[in-house]
């Protein structure tokens, strides 16, 4: 039975209930648990699984780079760079506003994206060259 489930779940491609179906039906089986918190359960994990690859999708297709956190910013070596601003909008608060911002620079300069958190809140992030508009704003 165990076979025909993983089978059926490939096919609809439910990576996330896949990882942990068999974890979960001992653990029903053990604990006496109701179909409806198992497939609670299930639903759950699967939502987890397409959350985090959801986020790993939107940090790959903004080439932010990877070793890049507000904690390992050299600061100290971009004078132009106020940490407080950076740290403000880190915060997120200009999506809630509705404001838009803009990193302005030279040709060449590289951009830098005020932390690596607006990914995982689903925002929509593009570098090189972002800018951050909310939908239905003007251009």
């Amino acid at each position: 039975m165990n076979e025909k489930i993983h089978e059926l779940l490939a096919n609809l491609r439910l990576k996330g209930m896949a990882a942990v179906i068999d974890r979960e039906i001992q653990r029903a089986e053990k604990e006496g648990t109701s179909v409806s918190e198992v497939i609670s359960r299930l639903l759950l994990e699967e939502q987890g699984y397409r959350r985090n690859r959801s986020l790993l999708y939107r940090v790959k297709g903004a080439k932010i780079p990877s070793d890049w956190t507000l904690k390992s910013f050299p600061f100290d070596r971009q004078p132009g760079v106020s940490k407080a601003q950076i740290n403000e909008l880190a915060g997120l608060g200009f999506i809630e506003r509705g404001e838009n911002i803009v990193f302005v620079g030279d040709p060449g300069d590289r951009e830098i994206w005020p932390g690596d958190r607006a990914p995982a809140r689903g925002a929509p992030v593009r570098l090189p060259g972002a800018v951050l508009q909310r939908p239905g704003s003007p251009g």
